[in-house]
């Protein structure tokens, strides 16, 4: 039959099927090594490497100290101080703002976060040889936000200290121990932390201000 449909004939003529020459008897090998030699490592170069790419670097290296972060340098400290500095300038701002009232609950947790902060200021500073700032007699009577502003004023006033013992440090070539620059390090981020949150806190209160006053008009 034309078009290679089999005719009936041909079906039944029980004519031998051709067998599978040797070439197709089974595919060409994709790889010399098993699956399971990559498995353990043994698969050979890195293609990344051969390639002339670098492999990216994963947490399990940087866990196990493959690959050494930086740690904190004299430097990176002051910007520290620097920043924390900025964020008592910036809390000292929002205390002064006019007409601000904080509600009981807002004074207590603005009164523990203050003091958090610049006992982790002065604990930093005391840990790198900085002068000890003394303490400005409190004279806000019952006024919370000018007790605020005096523990703000103090904490910048230490922040200056340490800015200066750093820079005279550096500048005579000076250096810390890598372990007590780390647990400065982590002093500073805890006042920096403890700032941001105080910051938080003005933040609602002067919105709920500005509500209020929104309100009135």
């Amino acid at each position: 039959m034309a078009g290679g449909t089999p005719s009936p004939e041909d079906i039944l003529s029980g004519k031998p099927v051709k067998p599978i020459a040797p070439a197709e008897e089974k595919m060409a090998p994709q790889t010399e090594q098993p699956f399971s030699s990559f498995m353990q490592g043994s698969g050979g170069e890195n293609p990344l490497i051969a390639s002339g790419k670098t492999p990216q670097v994963s947490p399990f290296d940087l866990a196990h100290g493959k690959v050494p972060a930086p740690g904190p340098t004299l430097n990176t400290i002051q910007q520290q101080a620097l920043s924390a500095h900025s964020s008592l300038g910036d809390i000292a701002n929002q205390l002064n703002t006019p007409n601000l009232k904080l509600k009981q609950s807002t004074k207590y947790l603005l009164k523990n976060k203050l003091s958090g902060a610049r006992g982790q200021i002065q604990s930093a500073s005391s840990k790198m040889g900085a002068p000890m700032i003394g303490e400005q007699k409190e004279e806000g009577g019952s006024n919370p936000l000018k007790k605020y502003l005096q523990m703000v004023s103090g904490g910048q006033r230490q922040l200056d200290a340490a800015q200066e013992h750093l820079k005279s440090m550096s500048e005579s070539g000076e250096d810390l121990k890598p372990a007590e620059m780390l647990l400065i390090q982590v002093k500073l981020n805890k006042a920096q932390q403890q700032l941001e949150y105080s910051s938080m806190l003005l933040s609602k209160a002067i919105d709920d201000l500005k509500m209020l006053f929104n309100i009135q008009l």
